[in-house]
């Protein structure tokens, strides 16, 4: 990720020099101002540049001019759907581990619920016979 925002910032830069004279395409490509911070306004933020980038033919020609292709641009597009992707995936995956512990809390309060069942009966059936009930494991004071 940090090479990935490293290239990123270098395009950014490169682009900045590119298209000084051409206010409207840095609000195309969102190159004014600090660069967020957070992953999915970055994310946002990359998407915007390399997708925009690639979508006007007087930025491409103005940003070849200094060595950028729309082969690094696309490079630098696949990459940002690759995260995108990868974190969809790990939130699929937490979402699915929070429903399975859910799952399993409830089967673990059914189980419960019917120990106690189980115990209380038990305290009844074998009231006189103290023995069999330190046998389930129920020790009475």
């Amino acid at each position: 990720m940090e090479a990935l925002n490293n290239t990123y910032i270098g395009h950014v830069m490169v682009a900045r020099v590119a298209l000084k004279d051409h206010r409207g395409h840095y609000q195309t490509l969102q190159i004014q101002g600090r660069r967020k911070k957070t992953y999915s306004g970055w994310l946002k933020q990359a998407g915007v540049f390399y997708t925009n980038a690639m979508n006007d033919k007087g930025i491409l020609a103005e940003l070849g001019k200094f060595g950028m292709t729309p082969e690094i641009l696309q490079k630098g597009l696949a990459a940002i759907k690759d995260i995108e992707k990868k974190i969809a995936q790990q939130k699929r995956e937490t979402g699915e581990a929070q429903e399975a512990t859910a799952v399993r809390d409830e089967a673990f309060e059914k189980i419960e619920d019917w120990v106690v069942d189980f115990l209380a009966v038990s305290r009844v059936a074998l009231k006189e016979q103290s023995q069999m009930l330190e046998a389930l494991g129920v020790v009475e004071p």
